[in-house]
């Protein structure tokens, strides 16, 4: 149904972030410059995975509330408009299936 790529790929960052994150306590008294490097690698993991959060729940608020709106699918057979053969759509002026609202 809906891709869960952005959802997979923030908690990898964030869990790279997080071990970036041991890391960086392991070697800062040993190699700082080391350890400012992998801390910086972990605060853009960290970045990087809420960002790609924030994308996916966003993503999936914006289809939840197209699907729970109860106007939306008024007048159309709800098998054929999302029929992927048939391709019809709601605001297509060829579309047989849906009546259009006069």
């Amino acid at each position: 149904m809906f891709s869960k790529k952005k959802f997979y790929f923030g908690i990898a960052f964030l869990i790279q972030a997080v071990t970036f994150l041991a890391a960086f306590f392991a070697f800062r008294h040993k190699n700082k410059g080391l350890a400012n490097v992998i801390l910086a690698f972990a605060a853009a993991g960290a970045a990087a995975g809420a960002v790609m959060l924030y994308l996916d729940r966003k993503e999936e608020l914006k289809w939840r509330k197209l699907v729970s709106d109860p106007d939306i699918f008024d007048g159309c057979d709800f098998d054929t408009l999302f029929d992927e053969e048939n391709e019809c759509h709601e605001d297509d002026p060829d579309c047989d299936t849906c009546e259009s609202e006069e």
